[in-house]
């Protein structure tokens, strides 16, 4: 990844693909010195999720890259039969 069309494109398609995902978390930084980050918490509370995804891409110093985390929630119920 190199511009934010693309990143941003990775994502949609991610999402797409995932659309019946609660949760597309996403992270993304980009250029030779980070000078692009987004983070987006995708319904999550605000700073919960896409910042600390964020935050991970900048300690291990990944250069150009997008993360993208789905998560599903399932419901489960319970028939008690008496």
């Amino acid at each position: 990844m190199h511009t934010t069309e693309e990143a941003e494109a990775l994502i949609a398609r991610v999402k797409k693909e995932h659309y019946k995902a609660n949760h597309s978390v996403s992270a993304f930084q980009l250029g030779d010195h980070d000078q692009v980050q987004r983070a987006h918490d995708d319904g999550e509370p605000s700073g919960t999720a896409g910042a600390p995804m964020l935050q991970v891409l900048q300690q291990m110093q990944l250069k150009d890259v997008v993360a993208v985390t789905t998560r599903y929630l399932v419901a489960l119920s319970s028939v008690l039969v008496g």
